[in-house]
């Protein structure tokens, strides 16, 4: 089984910290795709495949936005979430039901 990371971050202020986390890894990325409002990554880590969302705060503002772009990603589990710069009450509420969402979801 894959394991997906989301990774939320402050657009555009944070961009800088996944530019740096994508050197980083360049080894280790599989390969990039760009969805409607967010990037991926699928890294190769150990024996296992992980899809790292990358999700813009602020550009994101409904919860049914990330559903649609999420029904292109089979059979992950949920690993866990980073978040990147400065957030909102509002947004901590979106991020929050996401994560419960995708946790809560064996497969997505």
């Amino acid at each position: 089984m894959d394991y997906l990371t989301l990774c939320f971050f402050e657009h555009p202020a944070a961009r800088v910290h996944i530019n740096i986390w994508e050197k980083l890894m360049k080894d280790r990325i599989i390969n990039k795709f760009e969805l409607k409002f967010y990037e991926g990554y699928n890294v190769k880590r150990d024996n296992v495949k992980e899809v790292i969302l990358c999700i813009p705060i602020g550009l994101i503002k409904s919860f049914d936005v990330f559903q649609e772009n999420l029904r292109c990603i089979k059979e992950v589990q949920y690993l866990k979430s980073l978040i990147f710069g400065k957030i909102t009450q509002e947004d901590l509420v979106l991020i929050s039901s996401i994560i419960d969402y995708v946790s809560k979801s064996k497969v997505v």
